[in-house]
């Protein structure tokens, strides 16, 4: 017997005998453990490498595979043990080989003469694709009739492990598929969006064996992706680190429009998944794989992220993915169609209602109360108004003097050209006296220098007196309005000089205010949320708090273009003139004055102000 055994490196050892049938079924024993034991392509072909040379001790094995473009591809070396390197040609002609094998499907065997050497190159048919070729070089002088049936032995391994993967990939397909119909079948039937989410990322952790999925989705396929559903999760913070790095990872995968995973099995894309990364460190895993899930027409309305303590296991969930993505897109744009946003939610439920007697009697109430708020009624603008004289004249002192006496209090009722106040005529009368006198002199010394022909001094004792006659003159006008008179017939609205008299006055300086009586303007002073309602020509009636059991009616004269500031409210002054031939108004009389303006629907009267207020909070 052969006694095959592996040492520390995993490389076959063989005891060589006599007895090489033994020899081969130990081989194909081992081939056919290696083949099924599910291991990857590289593994499988270095191993069957490692059994061939451990009997028949070739030189070099190489192994030809399809490219991406299902081209036959360079080469690669699995097993080198020759002692001496080839040229070139050497090579081109193992290449031209496999390539010869792979056209006609049969064994290719050349020599080589310098050194001795035998190329075997045998097809390795697949399904569904163009057959691969492995090429083994012998010893020329070495070869045994074995070294052919071992290389067919290696090739039907190869086939077989292709079909075993096959098989086992149709398996997975086979458990995909069902685990899908069945994930379907939890999340269509859903009432709600939200309901649906969870269905999915529940059933799904189940199913993957995984220790977190998440799901989020893109209102109307655009923006960025917002968290829907975690597993395990019924309730998250929206603004929390956590639910920002799960809606930057599902970015990062819709960004990346095709699967990503961290740790990515190729390096050289490690750097792109940066958001898979940070999330992995904050949910303390290991790995990490997201797919968006794209509609029918190749949109991402959101996106599936899996989170597993062992970055293997993702494989079976990346593969899953893949394969259910557009499904599960479709099934959750179901799902949400047929919710319809809570205004058909709110239809669906009232149209059960409205099938019971109650919920009859409630549509007719419901169809009562509308009619009630479509009714048009006149909408009238309440608020406060004021009275206020149509012109004011303010009666100032003429010339700077001392107040004698005030004659009228405020609210008198004067006519035009009643005495108001006087003012001291002393002072004036003083000043008169010593103009007087010193014009005297001024007229003395121009009539001595006219006599002494010094016609300097008469020029300057001319202009000397006329200066003082002016001044004189000025005086005298003083002399005659020291009293102060009513300019207007009228009302004193303010004016109190009592307690001021014997005090000075300084030219300019207001006296009294006169306000006419014959009519009189009410000022309503509306909020500016209701200024745009108001036009000139609409009718106001007025009721003020002096008269409580009369109203005047009255007509808009004119609103005041800019606003002030009433009793700390921002309000616009709106006029209307009223008679007061009676005189029984008085400025600064207060009421309440409602503007009547057009016809609005009672609900809009009822309530366009909590709806404007409201519109006005949450848009802004």
């Amino acid at each position: 017997m052969v006694d095959i055994t592996l040492n520390d490196n995993a490389s076959p050892v063989i005891d060589a005998t006599p007895d090489n049938t033994d020899l081969l079924r130990r081989i194909q024993r081992e081939m056919l453990r290696l083949a099924s034991s599910g291991p990857t392509k590289a593994e499988l072909l270095q191993g069957l490498a490692e059994w061939m040379s451990a009997f028949a001790q070739p030189l070099e094995v190489f192994y030809c595979e399809r490219d991406e473009q299902d081209q036959l591809a360079d080469a690669i070396q699995l097993d080198h043990t020759a002692a001496d390197d080839h040229d070139d040609r050497f090579y081109q002609q193992l290449t031209s080989a496999c390539h010869t094998a792979c056209r006609t499907g049969e064994l290719d065997v050349r020599r080589w003469a310098t050194p001795p050497r035998m190329i075997v190159a045998a097809p390795i048919p697949l399904r569904g694709s163009d057959p691969e070729a492995i090429g083994v070089v012998f010893s020329e002088n070495n070869s045994t009739p074995h070294d052919m049936m071992l290389v067919q032995m290696v090739v039907s391994h190869i086939m077989l492990w292709h079909v075993m993967t096959g098989g086992r990939e149709l398996d997975s397909n086979a458990r995909d598929s069902a685990a899908l119909v069945e994930l379907l079948d939890q999340v269509t039937p859903a009432t709600s969006l939200r309901q649906a989410c969870y269905s999915l990322v529940g059933e799904l952790k189940e199913y993957l064996k995984c220790k977190r999925v998440a799901v989020g989705l893109r209102p109307g396929g655009k923006g960025r992706c917002r968290l829907a559903a975690i597993s395990g999760v019924t309730r998250f913070d929206k603004q929390s680190q956590t639910v920002r790095a799960f809606e930057s990872a599902m970015d990062e995968a819709v960004l990346h429009d095709a699967v990503t995973r961290w740790p990515s099995i190729n390096d050289a894309y490690r750097h792109p998944a940066l958001a898979h990364r940070r999330l992995c460190a904050l949910e303390d895993t290991q790995a990490a794989v997201s797919v968006p899930l794209r509609n029918n027409d190749g949109n991402a309305v959101g996106a599936l992220i899996v989170l597993a303590d062992v970055a293997e296991s993702l494989t079976a969930a990346e593969r899953f993915l893949q394969t259910a993505e557009s499904s599960l897109a479709t099934s959750l744009a179901v799902v949400q169609r047929l919710e319809g946003g809570w205004l058909a939610q709110l239809a669906r439920t009232a149209a059960r209602i409205w099938q019971t007697w109650k919920g009859k009697v409630a549509l007719a109430a419901i169809t009562f109360v509308v009619a009630v708020m479509l009714i048009p009624l006149p909408y009238r603008i309440s608020s406060d108004c004021q009275i206020e004289p149509v012109t004011r004249r303010y009666v100032v002192a003429p010339f700077e003097g001392t107040l004698e006496k005030s004659l009228v209090k405020p609210g008198d009722v004067v006519r035009a050209g009643d005495m108001l106040a006087r003012m001291d005529g002393r002072e004036i009368r003083w000043q008169r006296a010593s103009v007087v006198a010193d014009l005297n002199q001024a007229i003395k010394k121009r009539d001595v220098a006219q006599a002494s022909h010094s016609y300097a001094e008469q020029q300057i004792a001319k202009l000397e007196s006329e200066r003082l006659e002016l001044e004189l003159q000025l005086l005298d006008h003083r002399a005659e309005n020291l009293e102060i008179k009513s300019p207007i017939a009228g009302i004193v609205a303010s004016g109190d000089l009592e307690r001021a008299e014997g005090a000075p006055l300084t030219i300019g300086q207001t006296l009294f205010e006169i306000a006419p009586l014959e009519k009189m303007i009410v000022e309503v002073a509306l909020p500016d949320d209701e200024v745009s309602h108001v036009d000139i020509g609409q009718t106001v009636n007025v009721r003020l708090d002096a008269y409580p059991g009369q109203t005047w009616q009255v007509v808009v004269t004119r609103v005041q273009p800019r606003s002030e500031i009433r009793d700390e409210d921002n309000v616009f002054i709106v006029e209307a003139e009223l008679d007061n031939t009676d005189s029984h108004l008085r400025p600064g009389m207060k009421g309440r004055a409602k503007v009547k303006t057009l016809r609005r629907p009672l609900g809009w009267i009822l309530f366009h102000k909590p709806w404007e207020y409201l519109t006005k909070k949450l848009l802004w």
